[in-house]
């Protein structure tokens, strides 16, 4: 929003008189001029010096806008002592908003960076000043300026002894290594021996990782997790986040479902059969019915169908009929827009 005032035949907007305040820094003169404008605003129309006034100090706390003063409200004239001390350098630990073009936006502290979340702007100012708030409380002894840098740490360890668990395939004696030092951890610290177990069965389950094994705690044996893992797939963590592999082809999905209908497409499991009504009845063209929904299928003289997957009968049951302008004949929506382009009375 940009506001304007007219007096005299003079309109200055707020874009203007940041032009007009930054030659304070040069024209002595230029302060006179200024007071003079604030002074017939505030006599004038003081709802809008009020809003002048608070405008200018929301752009003064912007970085790079260090010669944009706030105006003072009582009399309207503009601070004389400008010093180039930058407004952030008074702001608290915690990150205050500003607006910039209507959008509230939160700057750090430190460097003046802007940021859409205060939490963003707080952990950049840790960044630059070297804090580091966020401390593990005796379970694996790293700690870091950001929650979630200890999971990248973590992950760095966890490459590093994949590379480690891969010479056990090929190396003979670098068994005898690795279970010596899985010894001597579990004696040191055993949380971070736990810890480090339950990672190795997650990481384990990755695509790609088959020679990344689970390590067991009393005599370093290895064991691939997925050969306990039951038909119904479990849930494994990945950087934080919630994967479901497949437990033929170990494919990871986002929803359990999925994975559970790729193991029967690899199984060649059918579980979901149509039980309605099969082939397509010319009543419903005669009463002219768009939708055949719940148990009736439009499917054209199939019978008995069966699918992998629930989504595809419900697709094969629920489906729209559409007609062809053309041919005046009716297919399903998934094929309307294919028969369109074939049709042969299409002109």
């Amino acid at each position: 929003m940009i506001l304007s005032y007219e007096h005299e035949d003079v309109t200055i907007t707020l874009d203007e008189m940041e032009v007009i305040s930054n030659r304070l820094l040069r024209d002595p003169k230029a302060t006179e001029i200024v007071s003079q404008y604030l002074d017939d605003i505030k006599t004038s129309n003081p709802a809008l010096h009020m809003m002048l006034d608070e405008e200018t100090r929301q752009l003064a706390a912007m970085p790079g806008s260090r010669h944009f003063y706030a105006l003072h409200g009582c009399g309207g004239a503009v601070e004389e002592e400008i010093t180039n001390e930058h407004p952030l350098d008074e702001m608290t630990n915690v990150a205050s908003g500003v607006y910039i073009n209507g959008v509230l936006k939160h700057p750090c502290a430190n460097c003046g960076t802007l940021y859409d979340r205060k939490a963003r702007a707080n952990d950049c100012r840790n960044a630059d000043l070297g804090i580091k708030p966020y401390k593990c409380l005796g379970k694996c002894g790293f700690d870091s300026w950001h929650p979630t840098a200890m999971c990248e740490d973590i992950n760095l360890a966890l490459r590093d002894m994949e590379v480690t668990s891969d010479c056990l395939l090929r190396d003979p004696k670098a068994t005898e290594q690795v279970s010596k030092y899985l010894y001597d951890i579990k004696i040191s610290n055993p949380a971070l021996h736990e810890m480090l177990e339950e990672d190795a069965r997650q990481v384990a389950a990755m695509p790609g990782c088959q020679h990344f094994y689970a390590l067991h705690g009393h005599s370093g044996v290895v064991e691939h997790p997925l050969n306990s893992m039951t038909t119904v797939t479990s849930g494994v963590y990945i950087n934080g986040v919630l994967k479901h592999p497949c437990p033929e082809c170990e494919i990871l999905y986002d929803r359990k479902a999925r994975a559970n209908d790729c193991r029967n497409a690899d199984l060649g499991i059918k579980p979901y059969k149509c039980l309605g009504k099969c082939g397509f009845d010319p009543w419903y063209v005669v009463l002219g019915l768009q939708f055949l929904g719940g148990a009736y299928c439009i499917s054209y003289g199939d019978s008995d169908k069966e699918y992998a997957s629930k989504q595809f009968l419900t697709r094969h049951c629920g489906e729209k009929v559409k007609k062809c302008g053309y041919c005046q004949k009716y297919r399903s929506t998934q094929n309307i827009s294919r028969h369109l382009k074939t049709c042969v009375m299409r002109p």
